[in-house]
């Protein structure tokens, strides 16, 4: 192996203020549609130079209801502004829709908000002469239909439902007089660029724009999501815990802020997030008690549902990690009447959300590395047998090249890889020559000219980079720490 050099090393621990994401097609179409164009043209210009050789918009890693949402957008934000100018780039973007649309079928886990907001596209798209594929626009309506049902009519302009991060599929029918009570103290709705822009199209509000001026990336795109520093601050500081790296000043001034955040119904991806969820509060809670913090973990009961922990309420389908870090955060906290009643559901719902009986896949990132890779660092604890097939699965499946992942492996697959194989060397040995493959693969990795890979899912596929890179920070530390050097 080449000698050791730790990417980011100087100055990655020391976090971010609010979060950092690269812009995503989606928010970005959404964005770029306000004023006809004229409002945020370098929103415009971004969307036009981005479109792929296959007529799509979305993230390199193929994720069909990345590139059909994406695709969509971006198509009607064309024809709205000037459907003549962009009739090649139309044309090119409808031909993929009807080649790809129904291939999202494929899929196991939608992107967030896709069953509200892609009816609603398809009725935009109708309504600027677009022909769009109608496959599944029933079955979508139906879904969209029963997931608005348990949410009262009151709850859709209070901020308080996870479908305000998806305000935009309200399209015409929303209610003029009430929707500027989804817009927050920063200027953001539901912390989504591309609800804020769709709030802006039918209400003037100097706030939300000045939001959106704020956020905009210097090429003009928007992020998928912004802000998110308690999302981003925890998991900083769990990959740091891993690392096994001394606390500097800026770790403790990190978990001062989570710990201010932390509320008695749990916290959000921000601070300004009036939703709270599961995953982020347990996450918290486990890094806050890790320092010593004096944490609750009664907390986390109002995530309880009958076979497992929601990750928001009024959720669709079930979140695999969610359960995966309330069992972190329950084994670290300080113990309730409930908690073994707790642990116990939580370990049953992983029992049996296994693939193949090996590993798992979540609905917020598109690998089973993430899921996997979290399970193992979990269950060592709780269920080793469980956990030592999962590694045994880890091993099998590495690529050729050293790494894991997709598309030939991608360095923070690689990662979660690798810090569950660290962790469960600590308690069994294992070959060590599939981690020597994996470090080689990560220290010869071009940091400097390969941006890092969108996995997560959120309405389009986006990139936490400060997460994914104290991800694979950490396992250089961690390889440091077993080499003795």
């Amino acid at each position: 192996m080449h000698s050791l050099h730790i990417p980011w090393e100087s100055d990655l621990w020391w976090g971010t203020r609010l979060g950092h994401m690269r812009g995503v097609a989606y928010d970005t179409a959404q964005t770029a549609r306000l004023g006809g164009g004229s409002v945020f043209p370098r929103a415009l210009l971004w969307l036009i130079s981005s479109q792929r050789p296959d007529g799509s918009w979305g993230e390199e890693h193929l994720y069909y209801h990345d590139r059909v949402i994406s695709t969509l957008a971006s198509v009607v934000a064309l024809a709205e502004i000037n459907r003549s100018k962009y009739e090649r780039r139309i044309r090119a973007g409808l031909d993929y829709l009807w080649e790809n649309s129904e291939r999202v079928k494929e899929e196991q886990h939608s992107t967030v908000g896709f069953e509200l907001i892609y009816p609603s596209l398809l009725e935009e798209a109708l309504a600027v002469g677009l022909d769009v594929p109608m496959f599944g626009l029933s079955h979508y309506t139906k879904l969209r239909d029963e997931k608005l049902e348990p949410i009262l009519t009151e709850l859709l302009y209070s901020a308080k439902t996870t479908v305000t991060f998806s305000a935009e599929f309200m399209s015409n029918s929303v209610n003029p007089g009430r929707i500027a009570q989804l817009i927050s103290s920063m200027g953001c709705v539901g912390n989504s660029p591309s609800a804020t822009a769709y709030v802006l199209k039918h209400i003037e509000s100097r706030k939300a724009l000045s939001y959106l001026a704020a956020i905009e990336n210097d090429d003009g795109s928007m992020p998928d999501v912004y802000p998110f520093e308690i999302f981003e601050k925890a998991w900083l500081i769990y990959n740091f815990l891993l690392s096994g790296q001394q606390v500097n000043d800026q770790t403790l001034v990190n978990l001062e802020y989570l710990r201010s955040c932390l509320t008695r119904d749990g916290v959000g991806i921000s601070k300004i997030s009036s939703v709270t969820d599961s995953d982020d509060t347990a996450l918290v809670l486990e890094v806050l008690r890790a320092f010593n913090y004096e944490v609750d973990s009664r907390i986390l009961e109002s995530f309880e549902a009958d076979d497992r922990f929601l990750c928001f309420h009024f959720e669709r389908d079930p979140s695999v990690s969610a359960n995966i870090h309330v069992l972190q955060a329950l084994q670290t906290c300080r113990r309730t009447p409930k908690t073994d009643q707790m642990i116990d559901k939580a370990i049953k719902f992983l029992q049996r959300t296994r693939l193949s009986g090996t590993h798992w896949k979540d609905k917020w990132h598109i690998s089973p590395y993430y899921a996997t890779g979290n399970a193992i660092l979990t269950l060592l604890n709780f269920e080793p047998a469980i956990a030592g097939k999962a590694v045994d699965w880890i091993i099998g499946t590495q690529n050729p090249n050293g790494s894991w992942g997709l598309d030939g492996g991608t360095p923070e697959e690689t990662a979660y890889a690798l810090q569950a194989l660290f962790c469960h060397n600590q308690i069994e040995r294992i070959d060590f020559e599939p981690i020597l493959r994996a470090m080689t693969y990560l220290s010869e990795y071009d940091y400097r000219t390969r941006p890092i890979d969108a996995l997560w899912i959120g309405k389009a596929l986006y990139a936490p980079e400060i997460v994914a890179k104290s991800a694979i920070q950490s396992v250089f530390y961690m390889f440091r720490k077993v080499k003795g050097g």
